[in-house]
């Protein structure tokens, strides 16, 4: 098959000087019938809605009770619209409580609960809050990792009452949230600064872990030496 080129489509163009004017739109006569429907239409909308006008202004001047009997009995009851009725609930749900019974008022106001702290009763504080206590001074220096790493220490020794706690380093970065690998890196840092220390690490069939002392105020001078137990 050979390309053949399709003729271009010759484009008129419109001569020069040429100017196209719109038609001009025909007068609508006064007796059209268009014209006659709407001058009904509009007509009839203000009959309409001059009726209840008159009607509302009646009623607000005010009729003698003798009218009133003479009314007739057949008027159109007004129903409520459910936008009065939804605000009617809601304003009864918000409207205070109904007084109480007489019986209740002479037997007097009910007791006051007196809370613990009032009592005498000192509140335990939180783990978190007494950790902060300890070691809430040390966080513009101590990086997150190390901070979280010092909980979960506190929470494996002094929360329940002991110095030191028997871990892996696994479980450990398990319970700070930190990888393992930065657990290790940050445990050298907080021994080496005298937050905790590493006195023993068990390698035996019967006990695997680390011994881990935390100290509530930071040492400064180098701690003892850790001993090493395997397969004894």
């Amino acid at each position: 098959m050979t390309n053949e080129k399709m003729p271009k489509p010759k484009i008129k163009r419109r001569p020069p000087g040429l100017v196209i004017t719109p038609p001009v739109p025909r007068p609508v006569g006064e007796d059209h019938p268009a014209r006659l429907l709407f001058r009904e239409a509009i007509e009839s909308s203000k009959e309409t809605a001059v009726e209840p006008a008159t009607v509302d202004v009646r009623e607000g001047v005010g009729t003698s009770e003798h009218e009133d009997e003479a009314a007739p009995a057949s008027l159109p009851q007004v129903q409520a619209e459910p936008l009065h009725i939804f605000k009617e609930l809601r304003e009864a749900a918000a409207a205070p409580d109904e007084p109480a019974p007489a019986a209740a008022r002479e037997a007097g106001p009910a007791p006051e609960v007196i809370p613990q702290a009032e009592a005498g009763e000192a509140t335990p504080l939180p783990v978190a809050r007494i950790f902060d206590v300890h070691f809430g001074q040390w966080r513009p220096f101590l990086s997150e990792a190390q901070m979280c790493v010092l909980e979960a220490l506190y929470n494996m020794t002094h929360a329940k009452g002991v110095s030191e706690c028997l871990t892996s380093m696994p479980k450990l970065a398990a319970a700070a949230g930190v990888s393992e690998r930065q657990t290790y890196n940050v445990v050298k840092e907080l021994e080496r600064t005298g937050f905790i220390e590493r006195p023993e690490t068990f390698n035996t069939p019967t006990k695997k872990g680390t011994v881990f002392r935390l100290l509530l105020s930071r040492r400064t001078t180098p701690g003892p030496e850790r001993s090493y137990h395997f397969g004894d």
